[in-house]
Parts: structure tokens; sequence; C-alpha cells
């Protein structure tokens, strides 16, 4: 298996390959997103629009959660790969082995203090005296289960890595299976209160984060065909430090996108009320599959651009850079035709026959698809740096695109359309302000991109 992985990673680069290669993180990356579509769908359907927009005001905080796991993932691949460009695979598998103790030491520690402070955290979220009870219904059956949430986006990237691609995605696959069983039964025939639809889907996820998060963890523990496993481990705790340093990018990316959404929720709540939360809720599901896509790309494709980048292959990185270029431009145009020919019936997926979430629902989803033909080149150009092990300019860029260009838009241009075109036009400052950030993200990249061309050689 070493040999056909090594393989892949020293072939030509050519389109054909480089989807072959990653096609299997993007289908991974694609069915762990729809976990919390499956929920949101079961959960207001029956537990209505109070339920609805109490997951969709807690998902913040688990996405941050979740961003540890893929710091680890996404910083330790770059340098696992690395190692094994320059010829050292037993030194790979010291350091994959400290990083996996890393990640369950943070996740015992992430775990205790959630317990212990979690109504703090939700109200700072800006629960509502009514969604309190519902979002710690959710809240504390997920708790237990943290260590899987970061196992799983960990070995996402990690089994990519490991040339076990395909396994990854076999992975998800059950672990969605469950999850979507789960909600058909507890949500679907049990639940009948708001709460109960709550509590139910929560026990759906927390089943398919144990089959994600485990799974992949046993596997690694025992000696197997891939070129990883878990042995005495690299004792360095600048390995560590180095992952952190590394896959900044994405921890930022992770905790803006969630800083992002809490600040798009408190506007909504103040400007339409809760129906406002419910319809960002449903975009933001819709937005998460379509990120997963790119994000699918760029994990599945960072081991071969830091391979390259280990073993001196400037003529293979030049061939990656410029091949994925061209696979994201027609990514990115087909995402924003499909966006926008989809909006009415996806938005009646999550509007359960209530016109005027639906109305909202595709208004904003109409305006806000039109940032896919920015998403895939700013999640590819992160990416990119952190497999280039320059987790500085890939921190910088995530910081810029989630919070300053972000947050910046979305409370500037909201009051702009109002002071420009009325009150009524307020929402629309909203949903066009994710288009604005993303623009400005992609000056950044570009900018970014063109000045580090000779240094790095792509």
């Amino acid at each position: 298996m070493n040999n056909k992985l090594n393989l892949a990673l020293q072939q030509r680069p050519t389109i054909p390959r480089m989807l072959k290669f990653v096609l299997p993180s993007i289908i991974t990356c694609v069915f762990a997103s729809m976990y919390g579509i499956v929920d949101g769908i079961f959960i207001s359907m029956v537990g209505g629009n109070a339920a609805f927009a109490a997951v969709n005001l807690i998902t913040p905080l688990f996405l941050i959660i979740s961003s540890f796991g893929m710091m680890f993932g996404t910083g330790g691949n770059a340098i696992v790969s690395k190692i094994r460009g320059e010829g050292d695979d037993e030194k790979a598998k010291r350091v994959f082995s400290t990083l996996t103790i890393s990640v369950l030491i943070l996740s015992a520690i992430l775990t205790c203090l959630l317990w212990f402070f979690i109504d703090d955290v939700i109200i700072l979220l800006g629960a509502t005296d009514d969604m309190l009870p519902l979002c710690m219904s959710y809240s504390k059956i997920i708790i237990p289960f943290i260590v899987c949430y970061l196992l799983q986006f960990y070995f996402q990237s990690m089994l990519v890595t490991a040339g076990k691609g395909m396994m990854g995605f076999l992975i998800i696959l059950a672990s969605g299976i469950i999850n979507i069983i789960g909600d058909s039964v507890l949500v679907g025939v049990f639940a009948k209160t708001p709460e109960q639809a709550i509590q139910g889907a929560a026990i759906a996820t927390a089943a398919g984060l144990l089959i994600g998060g485990a799974l992949p963890f046993v596997y690694f523990l025992f000696k197997n065909s891939s070129c990883l496993r878990i042995v005495k481990p690299e004792k360095d705790i600048k390995i560590v430090l180095k992952t952190c340093s590394n896959g900044v990018s994405e921890f930022l990316s992770n905790i803006s996108g969630a800083v992002m959404n809490t600040v798009f929720n408190a506007l909504l709540l103040y400007i339409i009320g809760q129906i406002g939360v419910s319809a960002y809720g449903s975009i933001s599901y819709i937005n998460t599959i379509f990120l997963a896509i790119f994000m699918g790309y760029s994990v599945g494709i960072s081991p071969i651009i830091s391979y390259k980048y280990g073993s001196g292959d400037t003529e293979g990185l030049k061939l990656v850079y410029k091949k994925s270029m061209i696979i994201i431009t027609v990514i990115s145009v087909i995402m924003v035709v499909l966006a926008e020919a989809l909006a009415k019936p996806i938005s009646a997926l999550f509007a359960n026959g209530n016109q005027e979430l639906m109305e909202i629902t595709i208004v904003g989803f109409g305006i806000y698809a039109l940032s896919f033909i920015f998403k895939g080149y700013n999640t590819f150009a992160s990416a990119f740096f952190t497999a280039l092990n320059n987790g500085l300019i890939s921190g910088v860029l995530a910081v810029c695109r989630a919070l300053l260009f972000s947050i910046g838009a979305v409370l500037i241009l909201p009051i702009v359309f109002y002071l420009t075109y009325g009150q009524d036009t307020a929402l629309l400052g909203i949903w066009w302000s994710v288009n604005l950030a993303e623009f400005l993200a992609i000056v950044m990249a570009v900018i970014f991109l063109l000045a580090n061309k000779k240094k790095y050689k792509y």
C-alpha cells in the first residue's frame, strides 16, 4: 500500500489523476457536512421554528470545537507528508502518534470545560428564554462525545495522508447512515415535542460521531496496511506547536465562521426576529455542503503539495498549483449555477410550509450563492500555504477573510443599505455582505500568491 501511495504522490500531476486522488476526500467532507442538514430537516418538521432556531444558535459552538480537530488534521497532514517526502517514514509515524495523543488530551480538557460552563456559553451566544432549555438539551447530549468530534475531523485529513481516503469515505458514510436512521426513528417517529426532537437529533448525531471518531482510531492503533499507525510518540513539544501554527488558518477559519454565524444570528434577531435565524440556518446548511466540496479538494490535494515541496519537485508543484486553479474555476461556476437554480426547492425543505420563512430564505440564498464564485479560491489559497508549511500566511488569509472582512462587511453593509434605500433593505445588506467579504479576501489571496511565487517556485 505504501508503494501505491508513493506512486500516486510521485506521478506527474494531471487533472484526471488529481481528481482521482482527491475524490474520496471531497465525498467524505460532503457526507460529513450533511449530518447537520439531516438534523435540521427533521427538527424543523417535528420541533418547529423554535427548535430549529435553537439548534442553529448552538451550532457555532460545535463549529469551534471541530476546528481544533481540523487544526491538528490539516497542520499535521502537511508536516507528516513533508517528512515522508524527505524519506523518513518512521519519523512520520512517531509524529503522527504524538499528534493523536495531543488531540485526545485536548478533547478531555474541552469536555470538562464545556460540561461545567455550557449554560453560561449558551447565554453568551444570545439564547432567549424559550431557546435556552432547548439549547441545553442538545448540548448536554453532545458534550460527552467531543473526543469523537475532534478525532473525526482530525482523521479525515490523516486518512488521506495515510493513503486511505476511501476508507475515510466509508467511515463517514457509515456514520451518516447511523445518523439518518437515528433521526428517522428518534425524531421522525417518537418525538412529539420540540425538546424531544432536539434530544433525538442529538442522540443520532452522537451515535454518528462515535462511528466517525472511534473507528479510525482503532484502525491506526494496530498494525495496518497504511503508511501510518500509532507507535511510540516523538517526544518533541515543538512538533505539536509547529502543527498548531501550521494548521492555525483552518482553526481560525472555523472559529471566525462560528463568530460570523453568531453575529449574523444577533443581527437577524434584532432586524426580523427568530424567523431570520431560521432563514440563515437554512442557508448555512447549504453553504456547508458547497464549502465542503472546496474543503475536500483542499484537504485531498494537500498531501501531494507537501510531498512535492518536501522532495524538491518544483515542476510537479507548479503543475499541481496551475491545474488546481483550473479545477476550482470549473467547480465554482457549476456551484453558482446550481445554487441559483435550486434556491426555491432547497428553501422549501426547511420552511415546513411557512411561506414568510420560505420567501426570506429564497431571497437570501439567491444573493448569498453568488459568493461561491470566490469561496473556492479563498479556501484553496489558505490550504495551499498550510501545505507549504507556511502557517503565518495561511493564518493571515484566514483571519482577514473571516474576521476582518466578513464581520466588518456584515456590520457596515446593512447600515449602508438602510441609509441609502430605506429600513426594509437592511436585511439585503446582510446577505450582500458575504459577497463583499469574499471578494476582498480573494484580492488579498492573489497578492500573497503572486508575492510568494518565486520563493516556493510554483
